[in-house]
Order: structure tokens, then sequence, then C-alpha cells
């Protein structure tokens, strides 16, 4: 069975809690870092769906007398962990600032994250190791030694094979200096790598 590497996530922008809706909302009394923390919930929730969180409301509600926002409400509220109570007070403030609006669809209200929506992305492990790589290979600079300076590369030598004996020489010195043997130059390791 293959393990799924794919993750989700949103940008936060650096200025987030400078935003005055932000700022307002942590300035609620008793109740402004519960409105963030659940934002911030919502956010999580809605990032597979880059923003939205569908909400299914059934025809027969009308039979057990209950209402699309009661539906909305005890949803959300299950899917954060919180009161009901508490969620329709989120949901009013989240309404009236504009960080969140519902949609009506045929058989599902839409609550649309508007933050998340412009700000989701999708990665996996394996596409981060190559944007490293190529990250890597753009660069086309000399590495230098853990201690900062640089060392010298063999004229005849290519960049990915000097390259290459920098990061073993990094970690022959790591392990060197953990045994307490004395560590030799860069340019005796490469020799001494040619034998």
């Amino acid at each position: 069975m293959a393990i799924n590497n794919k993750y989700f996530y949103f940008r936060m922008k650096a200025d987030f809690f400078e935003e005055s809706a932000i700022f307002n909302m942590e300035e609620v009394p008793e109740f402004g870092k519960d409105l963030i923390i659940t934002l911030l919930k919502l956010y999580c929730i809605s990032i597979k769906d880059h923003g939205c969180i569908k909400i299914p409301v059934h025809k027969n509600l009308q039979s057990q007398n209950m209402d699309d926002k009661f539906v909305i409400i005890n949803t959300l509220a299950k899917r954060c962990r919180i009161s009901n109570s508490m969620m329709e007070l989120c949901l009013g403030y989240y309404l009236q600032e504009g960080l969140i609006d519902i949609a009506e669809e045929k058989g599902y209200r839409t609550v649309n994250v508007n933050y998340v929506i412009n700000n989701t992305g999708t990665g996996s492990k394996e596409g981060d190791r190559k944007r490293a790589e190529r990250a890597l290979m753009s660069e086309k600079k000399i590495p230098q030694l853990e201690d900062n300076s640089l060392a010298e590369k063999p004229t005849q030598m290519d960049d990915e094979t000097y390259q290459d004996l920098m990061e073993q020489y990094n970690w022959y010195k790591k392990a060197s200096e953990i045994k307490g043997k004395p560590v030799e130059s860069f340019e005796q390791f490469i020799k001494n790598m040619q034998r």
C-alpha cells in the first residue's frame, strides 16, 4: 500500500495579525483568542478544497424543524471541536468582517474562507526534493566549508564532482571531530580520495 505524501498548505502573510479585522478580533473581550483560533481551524479545514467547506443540506430538514443555519453551525462546531453557541458567535463575526461568506448550491451550503482561496497550494515530499535539487543546480556557486571559509576548487574538477566531494568532506569533518581524530585539510582529503 502506497503512502500518500501529498500535503496542502496556505501562505500566511507576514502582516496577518496586523490586518484590521484580525487585530480587532483579538481585542474582543474574553473571546478574542477563541475567535482567532477558530478562524485558523476553519482555514486548515478548508485547505483541501482551496478555501471552501461544503456542507450537505438534506430535504428532510424541514420535517425535523432544522434550518440551514443550524446545520452549518452544528457541522462546523463539530469539526472545530467547539460549542454551537461559540460557533454561532464566530460565524456572525466572520460574516460581518467579510472573512467568510456562505453560498447556496443545490444540496449544499458552501462556506468560502476568503483568505485561503487565494493563498492555497499543494506539494509533496518528492516535489520538495526536486525543487531543492533545481535550486542547488541553478546556484552554481562554490560550496563553503562548514566554518564558512571557501575551499579552493582544483582546476581539473567539474562543479558537480567538487560539490559531492565538499559534502563528503563536511561529513568526514563532523565525524572526525566527534571521534576526537585530527581533521585533515580539504586538499589532503581529496588526495586521499583519489588513491
